[in-house]
């Protein structure tokens, strides 16, 4: 697809995450967001360069307990790639440009594949605690999915993106085929975003269950919008940190939620390792 421009003052803006990928001298083509958990997935990673992504982003925000906001630039399984530990969130109170200024910051170098991960409840009642999902479709609550709002520049000011197909089919026919090497079951479902940072109540699980979601997080649905806004291919690979089935008696805990997330780095590691290695 053709992809609508960005202002030319945003992309100056990440004239130092530029010159960061750059400098690595590794020209690498895959990105990949770590989210809740997960950071811990790039110890994977052979690292050249790494560096505070608010510093190359030029954000402020406050912290949130499992993202550790570092840019990595190095190789996994032999694979260029660049790694964000850690996300922004509408919910740290963040205008929609600072959430997405990581994936918008990808514009202008060589990356042209992006794989998201994210922590995400299982609203889908045959899901467990530690699965992975790969995500075949999303939907969000109204307003929340905007993120491409005044970002966009030239006479006609507003560039539409078309939505349908934004999950790349090719590659998430890698992830399926990474999993079966591996033996690891991967479930397939369409992920909803809500903004959080509070929960959802069972009414909530109960309306998003009905509307085709079989998981929910507070993230992961901006980036995609902004990922094919710049023309770069998308699947997303949630793991299952909670069940949130609406009729089940269970409190949410974020805390309980990172170490799930820790239980699933093995498996997230593997996957990823031998997608990349379908990619080479």
């Amino acid at each position: 697809m053709e992809a609508p421009l960005v202002s030319r003052a945003n992309a100056d803006a990440f004239s130092a995450f530029h010159a960061f990928v750059n400098e690595s001298g590794l020209h690498p083509q895959t990105a990949v967001v770590l989210g809740s958990g997960l950071s811990e997935v790039a110890g994977s990673l052979d690292v050249v360069a790494r560096a505070p992504m608010d510093d190359l982003l030029g954000v402020s925000a406050p912290g949130v307990a499992g993202h550790a906001r570092e840019v990595l630039v190095g190789r996994w399984n032999g694979h260029a790639v660049v790694a964000y530990r850690g996300r922004y969130h509408l919910y740290q109170g963040l205008p929609i440009r600072d959430v997405v200024a990581p994936i918008l910051a990808l514009a202008g170098t060589p990356v042209r594949r992006l794989l998201l991960t994210n922590a995400a409840g299982g609203l889908n009642a045959a899901f467990h605690v530690g699965d992975l999902m790969l995500v075949t479709d999303h939907l969000s609550l109204p307003g929340l999915a905007g993120a491409m709002i005044g970002m966009q520049t030239g006479a006609d000011a507003v560039g539409f993106v078309p939505m349908r197909g934004a999950y790349d089919a090719d590659l998430g026919r890698r992830v399926l085929e990474a999993g079966e090497h591996l033996g690891i079951v991967l479930r397939q479902g369409v992920y909803a975003m809500v903004g959080g940072p509070q929960y959802e109540t069972a009414a909530e699980l109960r309306l998003l269950r009905m509307a085709g979601a079989d998981a929910v997080g507070m993230s992961t649905v901006p980036e995609v919008v902004a990922a094919r806004t710049i023309g770069l291919a998308v699947p997303a690979l949630p793991g299952i940190t909670h069940r949130a089935v609406p009729d089940e008696e269970q409190a949410q805990d974020h805390r309980e939620v990172l170490e799930a997330g820790d239980r699933a780095g093995p498996m997230l590691v593997a996957v990823v390792g031998s997608v990349l290695e379908r990619l080479t």
